[in-house]
């Protein structure tokens, strides 16, 4: 009367390739933050011309739709760029929209560097009533890329930029090495050499032109042209 059997069954770790279920409402909110090159303190830049694409992966069985808002970045009445895009089960969906006349506002990390804020909602209304198989190897994937981007005028503080001209030659002489037929009716001692400088950008910069005679013997002659 004492005698009896034991049994023990014990399961250990299991991986799930797949789930068939009723799936229910998904939603969730990520922001992200993209630094700006550090080219200039930009207050506001006006942007002559450029795009932006979204394009969005779904593998899975139920069907999302994705909200992305640029808050740094608005139109000409002052709103925020915004995307909205609604992707079926298992397919692919793009968009893109001209960002010609748009408004940069950069904001602040706190490091001094220059940020753009992305604010990004997934939301999915699940399978409904009916059963839908989620495998572990289904991803959304989203895709972000802003291109042929041209600012028109910039508010802000511009660092300091050198740009060097590539070297250019000219001779007073021909191919053979004579001077040239206006210059051989004159007796030549030394040449006087004019340079203009024109320019409309709203803030001083300078131009450092360096001359050297070809033989070599006369020392370089420096210019050091400030401009406002």
């Amino acid at each position: 009367g004492t005698e009896s059997i034991d049994i023990q069954v014990s399961i250990g770790q299991m991986t799930v390739s797949s789930a068939t279920a009723i799936v229910g409402e998904i939603d969730f909110d990520f922001s992200d933050t993209v630094t700006l090159p550090n080219d200039a303190v930009i207050t506001a830049a006006t942007l002559a011309s450029g795009t932006f694409t979204l394009s969005l992966d779904n593998q899975f069985e139920i069907p999302f739709d994705l909200s992305i808002e640029m808050p740094n970045l608005t139109n000409e009445f002052g709103t925020p760029v915004s995307f909205l895009l609604d992707t079926p089960k298992q397919s692919q969906v793009s968009d893109s929209q001209d960002l010609s006349n748009h408004t940069l506002t950069p904001g602040d990390d706190g490091l001094g560097n220059q940020t753009m804020d992305l604010t990004i909602n997934v939301h999915s209304s699940g399978s409904g009533t009916e059963l839908a198989t989620l495998a572990a190897t289904d991803s959304i994937s989203i895709v972000a890329a802003m291109t042929d981007l041209v600012l028109e005028s910039i508010t802000g503080i511009i660092n300091s930029t050198t740009v060097d001209i590539p070297e250019e030659t000219f001779s007073l002489a021909d191919d053979s090495g004579n001077l040239l037929d206006e210059l051989r009716k004159v007796n030549l001692t030394d040449v006087e050499l004019e340079l203009t400088v024109r320019h409309s950008i709203g803030f001083p910069a300078s131009l450092v032109l360096t001359m050297t005679a070809e033989d070599g013997s006369a020392t370089p002659e420096v210019l050091n042209i400030e401009f406002d």
